[in-house]
């Protein structure tokens, strides 16, 4: 399941970006459906399924104008996730909660959120967790940048840093991860994928495995595995969730979504 929540949280986050969102909260609907009611105890690896799923609900209370609401969530979370000691959780909380801040009119707070993400990040080397949240995550970059006293241990080069990283995604967007960097992204080549294999990947995004995806498109789980690898060599990528974020990214069509026919 872990897998799956991570595939259809980054589609949440790639269908809000490019404004589509219907598609958007039907993937949260499935999300929802997907992890169930929260359980007693958060442990283990499903803390940080049950932060993603959370982290992708709250954007889409954003998107939808409901951005206090996220903020008491996200504050929830953020506090669960302290007593666990789990600081890489938190500083990615922080960074959505700043956004969720500042869309609800609560500008300082959202300064003094985006700060203790900032502080934990340039001692991390984190890029990919700030980029992801957007636009408005840049503009409260700036604010912290432009303080007359800005936080001690918010460092302004690397505020730029992330500024530049941003600057540099806008024009090609698809930087896949924190080891790329933000400076220089590497541009895809998705648009020599065939309408099957962005079919494969329309179902890779919704969580799909390999069997599934057979079943749906009437096809061996051999043959998706051997297309997930010419996916992975064009996109130049190593994983499902990087293949979704490169691919699905940019401009590719939705060809399950359009009803495309089969091969």
């Amino acid at each position: 399941m872990r897998m799956q929540v991570a595939c259809k949280a980054e589609a949440i986050r790639i269908s809000i970006r490019s404004g589509d969102l219907t598609r958007a909260a039907r993937i949260g609907h499935e999300l929802e459906i997907l992890v169930g009611p929260k359980p007693t105890t958060l442990q283990g690896s499903y803390l940080e399924t049950w932060q993603r799923f959370q982290v992708a609900h709250c954007r889409l209370l954003v998107a939808c104008d409901r951005p206090d609401e996220a903020a008491h969530i996200l504050q929830s979370v953020q506090a669960e996730l302290r007593t666990t000691g789990m600081q890489y959780l938190t500083a990615q909380i922080s960074v959505v909660l700043a956004v969720a801040l500042h869309a609800a009119g609560q500008g300082e707070e959202a300064l003094r959120a985006m700060a203790n993400a900032v502080a934990f990040g340039q001692k991390n080397g984190l890029h990919r967790v700030f980029l992801d949240a957007g636009p408005v995550a840049r503009e409260i970059l700036e604010g912290l940048h432009q303080m007359a006293s800005p936080p001690a241990d918010v460092e302004p080069w690397y505020v730029n840093g992330l500024c530049a990283g941003f600057d540099a995604s806008a024009s090609a967007p698809d930087i896949v991860s924190d080891t790329v960097s933000p400076y220089q992204p590497e541009p895809t080549t998705g648009s020599r994928l065939s309408a099957r294999e962005v079919e494969i990947l329309d179902h890779v995004a919704r969580g799909l495995s390999n069997k599934e995806i057979a079943r749906a498109i009437r096809v061996a789980p051999e043959t998706v595995k051997w297309h997930l690898k010419n996916i992975f060599e064009k996109l130049k990528v190593n994983s499902r969730i990087q293949a979704v974020r490169s691919g699905l990214g940019r401009d590719l069509p939705w060809v399950a979504e359009r009803g495309a026919s089969r091969n």
